[in-house]
């Protein structure tokens, strides 16, 4: 997943499936890890979206940047490609101190979020994904 260039905007939810299974499926080949890197991500993703909500009500670039890095990260190991690029993009707002984009930013962090745990909420949830390409 190419995040390098700055001018990259995401645009309101993506359409279709939260996660790229080919994406995902080239990264790990193997349905059982990816189930569990799935409950795991289902498990602590709330505490990464609580830590970059309270960064951006704090105005706290350093905190912002770190927010976003993590959720960039643990997103991006489960295909989440819309909701890491949008963290990359709260992240590097953070870096830069561009404190005024921040809210709007999140806003559009916490709609990739709710979609993909939407989605985790689902018993076949991998199949889905699948189905969705």
């Amino acid at each position: 997943m190419a995040l390098k260039n700055p001018q990259y905007v995401v645009e309101d939810a993506a359409p279709g499936s939260p996660v790229c299974w080919d994406d995902l499926y080239g990264r790990i080949k193997d349905e059982a890890i990816i189930e569990a890197f799935a409950r795991c991500f289902y498990e602590g993703a709330a505490e990464l979206i609580k830590s970059a909500r309270q960064a951006v009500a704090q105005k706290s670039a350093e905190k912002i940047e770190s927010a976003g890095h993590a959720i960039k990260g643990a997103s991006s190991n489960l295909g989440a490609i819309a909701l890491a690029k949008a963290a990359w993009q709260l992240e590097n707002a953070g870096k830069e101190k561009r404190l005024a984009e921040c809210e709007d930013l999140f806003v559009r962090v916490e709609t990739e979020f709710e979609r993909l745990m939407t989605l985790l909420q689902q018993e076949d949830w991998l199949e889905q994904v699948k189905q969705s390409g």
